[in-house]
């Protein structure tokens, strides 16, 4: 065998070996990049699926916001509407002094007067009332003051004690359990 033989022979060998390591290079270089390309598509697989449960909790969230703040709105009209009921209750006045249980209303403040404040208590009265309050006996005296009240206010004899039984304090008085009913008439939602 002559030296350009050899040469030949270590340059063909030479040639094989390096298709070989090529070949097995393309192999793994493929095998990684289909795992690195399985890996890609895991990750966004479960990106995609954190955004979609995000946007889930924000939608929900924002839902949620919208629901309440709906409610808000329509707790605060009504709380509106209570208040002007109340504030213009002083224009039902002649109506309520019209109404059939107005009589006994009256007997039964100045009765509640006269039992917490004792006898010879002044029972004040608006001149509308004033009539109705002389039907009624018991020992009292009845003075009489300009206005649209509603009701009685009582002073003690010895005037250390005032109780006011007008419609109006008693609004003010039962003002928490006015609202709910009144709520509640207009409706809860």
């Amino acid at each position: 065998m002559s030296s350009g033989d050899i040469i030949s022979s270590i340059e063909e060998k030479a040639k094989k070996e390096l298709a070989r390591i090529n070949s097995e290079c393309d192999t793994k270089l493929k095998e990684i990049d289909d795992r690195r390309k399985e890996a890609l598509e895991e990750i966004q697989k479960k990106w995609n699926k954190k955004i979609q449960e995000d946007m889930g909790n924000l939608t929900r969230r924002g839902e949620d916001e919208s629901i309440l703040e709906y409610r808000s709105i329509i707790m605060n009209k009504k709380s509106s509407e209570v208040e002007s009921f109340i504030e213009n209750s002083e224009s039902f006045y002649d109506k309520i002094r019209e109404l059939k249980g107005y009589d006994s209303f009256i007997a039964d403040a100045v009765s509640k007067a006269l039992k917490e404040l004792g006898k010879n208590c002044t029972v004040i009265v608006s001149p509308k009332d004033k009539k109705l309050v002389s039907k009624i006996e018991g020992d009292f005296k009845t003075k009489e003051i300009s206005g649209q009240q509603v009701g009685i206010v009582a002073i003690s004899k010895d005037g250390k004690r005032t109780l006011d039984l007008t419609l109006h304090s008693l609004i003010l008085e039962n003002r928490q359990e006015l609202e709910e009913m009144l709520v509640s008439i207009m409706g809860a939602n």
